[in-house]
């Protein structure tokens, strides 16, 4: 399971499961949304759950506070489906983003301002500490030796059959993201520099390449223009410097991979909050295939 926001609606999946002969289920991340009901995900209008206070979403607001987080996985474990769920198997889980704020990495996230939320430490501090409190994470109280605190990687071993890695993406080692290989480009033409999100900003250069010229003047000034583009994203996406799991983790995920096929384990599983299979976005190398093969066509003709 993942992405498992209260106000869209009733957690009737997690009720079908809980009739299934489950030995564990796992939860890999946004198993609450930070969100408030200004936040319109959903909006009031989309929302299934909403009503007003003392009912509906609670608190009525986006979470900051340590008591914020804890009244959200109190409101979100009321769910009948959760807790039949929660009362037939085990759970394994681990965060995404949403149980902190949209998009964090090691020093903030894009819902985070520091001017309307305050330190960006405090929140997560707070956030991560009503996970283990709220979720089974063997961590020990906030303050002892056994806290485990962001350290949230661990490993599960199901006998010769599998072994189970969780990893932590978000929080330790997470360069950002939200960062704009083009901050001082004016990627939507309205005057005014863009601060987007690289796919966003990205998308905006490739609408402006194609809008530059009509369709029958395209040629090959379009498809160069496509491929100057591209290679500036190759560097962006190519920089050494970026992060996700850090050398401790990545280490860590490397050695129990390498223990667990010497020891004999048939499968070698990993949890984890990241899509790996391709997901429909904006394809240059595929958009300057096309064009070459109009180019192509227009010239048969």
């Amino acid at each position: 399971f993942s992405c498992s926001n209260w106000g869209w609606g009733y957690f009737n999946a997690y009720d079908a499961a809980s009739n299934l002969d489950l030995d564990f289920w796992m939860h890999l991340g946004d198993f609450i949304y930070e969100y408030g009901p200004e936040d319109h995900y959903p909006s009031p209008v989309q929302a299934v759950r909403y009503a007003p206070p003392p009912g509906g979403l609670q608190p009525p607001h986006e979470l900051i506070s340590l008591e914020d987080y804890r009244a959200r996985y109190a409101l979100y474990r009321r769910d009948d489906g959760l807790q039949a769920l929660s009362a037939a198997a085990a759970l394994i889980a681990v965060w995404d983003d949403h149980e902190i704020a949209n998009n964090p990495w090691t020093g903030g996230a894009e819902n985070h301002q520091p001017d309307e939320d305050g330190d960006w430490d405090t929140r997560k501090a707070a956030a991560v500490r009503a996970y283990h409190e709220w979720m089974p994470t063997r961590s020990g109280a906030r303050g002892t030796p056994t806290y485990v605190g962001n350290r949230i990687w661990r490993e599960f071993q199901f006998g010769d059959l599998a072994s189970l890695t969780m990893l932590e993406t978000r929080l330790i080692n997470r360069t950002n993201g939200e960062e704009d290989p083009f901050p001082l480009e004016d990627d939507s033409g309205d005057g005014i520099p863009n601060d987007d999100t690289p796919s966003a900003s990205a998308w905006e250069r490739v609408k402006a390449i194609a809008a530059s010229r009509t369709p029958s003047e395209w040629g090959e000034g379009v498809t160069g223009d496509l491929l100057a583009l591209k290679e500036e994203l190759d560097v962006y996406r190519w920089d050494e410097g970026k992060q996700l799991l850090g050398v401790e983790q990545l280490g860590w995920l490397e050695e129990r991979t390498r223990l667990s096929k010497e020891g004999g384990t048939r499968w070698q599983l990993v949890g984890q909050q990241i899509v790996l299979f391709d997901s429909c976005r904006e394809d240059i190398d595929a958009a300057i295939a096309r064009q070459r093969s109009r180019d192509a066509n227009v010239s048969a003709l």
